[in-house]
């Protein structure tokens, strides 16, 4: 099991979980003297922000002055000199080096204040030098803080504000249900689909979502692998995929996995999360995601805005020895669910 220490104890992470109030300030402070020493640990700084969603103030006072620039989340609670002197890094026209440039972007994405989202729509706009060593524009990077903007500049919101955890529990009486076998047959591989997630969004710990009905999100589980998949939902709870998927697939998934998948017990926590308050290690629904690879939201078929991210899903928790992580996304104005995988 993983441990980590605090004054010099050795911790396992289901102990981290529960910290005192001046364990988790102790471990703020080794936070800072690694960072000024060179020598933070990046997965146990995640790993505890994760948990705890403490306040990084001081830790982003103490990485701008080492110019330290990862983890992000490190200025996610900056102050406003930190910021402003962020943004004038990037205001240099011969600020040239692309990591530098890359991990200042993110950190910036991260506080994403009204200051930091006028400024990145004006890099946008008016691009500075250091864009043409990215392969993207500062728009791209602003996903990370879970936001983008529309053609005129208008802030579209990419994440909710409250993330709970979906856990193995009485699913009979859940708005969650993961996983319902279908009759229809797959046009690529001609396995069955699945419907992947149906919620009620009436349910009143999901009155966040702004669903006023179920939601059904349907895909292929061996194609979503190959291809990221979309689903018309009404709001009765029934959903069709669209799309065009004209080639032909192998299927590696066997009919008994989608029964070991069909008969899991997933259900909503009671428990809600802040933003960060899961990290890389449960199936959720709102908050951030948890990327493997790049940071991606998917554009509505219908529409072509930015969808939002709805909810993740760690395969092999529902599937045994199946790999990577499925992301769905969904847009309301139009009525869509997009699906997608990553693994490392």
């Amino acid at each position: 099991m993983k441990v980590y220490a605090i004054a010099g104890r050795k911790i396992s992470i289901m102990r981290q979980k529960n910290l005192s109030n001046d364990e988790l300030q102790d471990r703020v402070d080794v936070f800072i003297k690694a960072i000024e020493d060179d020598g933070l640990d990046h997965d146990e700084f995640m790993e505890l922000f994760a948990s705890h969603r403490f306040n990084t103030r001081n830790i982003a006072k103490a990485a701008f002055v080492a110019k330290n620039y990862f983890p992000p989340e490190m200025y996610i609670d900056a102050d406003t000199d930190v910021r402003d002197g962020l943004i004038k890094i990037l205001s240099n026209p011969e600020c040239g080096n692309r990591t530098i440039v890359d991990n200042v972007l993110l950190c910036l994405a991260i506080i994403g204040d009204d200051v930091v989202k006028k400024q990145f729509w004006e890099w946008e706009k008016n691009p500075m030098p250091w864009r043409k060593s990215l392969y993207v524009g500062s728009e791209f990077y602003a996903q990370k803080g879970g936001y983008t903007f529309d053609e005129e500049g208008n802030e579209i919101k990419l994440v909710y504000d409250k993330c709970h955890e979906l856990r193995k529990g009485d699913y009979k009486i859940s708005p969650i249900k993961i996983g319902k076998v279908r009759e229809a047959d797959c046009p690529m591989c001609e396995m069955k689909l699945v419907d992947i997630v149906t919620i009620n969004g009436n349910d009143k710990r999901l009155k966040h979502i702004g669903i006023n009905g179920t939601v059904t999100s349907t895909i292929c589980v061996n194609c979503v692998s190959f291809y990221d998949m979309y689903s018309k939902y009404e709001l009765d709870g029934s959903a069709n995929l669209i799309g065009e998927y004209e080639a032909k697939e192998e299927c590696y998934v066997k009919p008994e996995e989608l029964e070991v998948l069909a008969n899991n017990t997933y259900s909503l926590g009671e428990e809600v999360h802040p933003h960060y308050g899961i990290h890389n290690n449960a199936n959720t629904i709102g908050g951030f995601p948890h990327f493997v690879q790049d940071l991606k939201y998917l554009d509505c078929p219908t529409c072509g805005k930015k969808m939002k991210y709805l909810t993740q899903l760690h395969w092999d928790t529902i599937i045994e020895d199946m790999e990577g992580m499925l992301y769905i996304d969904i847009c309301l104005d139009c009525n869509v669910t997009g699906a997608f995988h990553q693994q490392t």
